[in-house]
């Protein structure tokens, strides 16, 4: 969260991680990779309590983007293990209320990700940026006119024609190419 308001407040998640490895004291049990996943333990759980700063409202993630709100802003001020305290209590609330068992309280020496609604939502934020990089990568690659080719596809598909309306024609004109 301090990371994310040294930055004004919103980082792409990479960015976040890559900014916390480097301000954060990592030991090696740390940076071990947890057998049964593969994934590396302090991104792990980094990933696992920003689900329960989402539920206190702390912290917004869209489209590989995080964001701190004003209230992550305003629960720094309640110091590490009070703001942690605070998100925790607020993922076992939003937990009973969408009628799941909430379970022992989590030990902050030995967290462990659960099977359940933190499971799937930390796989398909890594699923969602996954599909963002790729894209991202596949677009940066193009040349201006192989661009400009997909932007006509898409707008085709999208059933736009030459003249600005949709569904009255399959030509999109880009770049004054347009047969109708």
């Amino acid at each position: 969260m301090k990371t994310l308001k040294d930055a004004g407040g919103e980082l792409r998640g990479k960015e976040v991680i890559a900014r916390v490895s480097q301000t954060v004291q990592l030991d090696p049990w740390d940076r071990e990779a947890y057998e049964k996943s593969g994934y590396i333990r302090w991104i792990s759980i980094l990933h696992f309590f920003s689900i329960d700063c989402i539920k206190a409202g702390f912290l917004v993630k869209q489209k590989g983007v995080w964001f701190l709100t004003k209230e992550g802003e305003a629960a720094l001020a309640l110091g590490e293990r009070g703001l942690l305290d605070e998100a925790t209590k607020a993922y076992r609330d939003w937990k009973k209320k969408v009628g799941e068992s909430v379970g022992d309280e989590k030990s902050m020496e030995e967290p462990v990700i659960e099977a359940g609604a933190r499971a799937r939502e930390i796989t398909l934020e890594e699923v969602d940026q996954l599909a963002l990089d790729g894209l991202r990568k596949y677009i940066e690659a193009k040349t201006p006119y192989e661009f400009q080719d997909l932007v006509a596809a898409l707008l085709r598909g999208m059933g736009y024609s030459g003249d600005g309306s949709r569904d009255r024609g399959s030509c999109v004109d880009v770049g004054g190419n347009c047969e109708t």
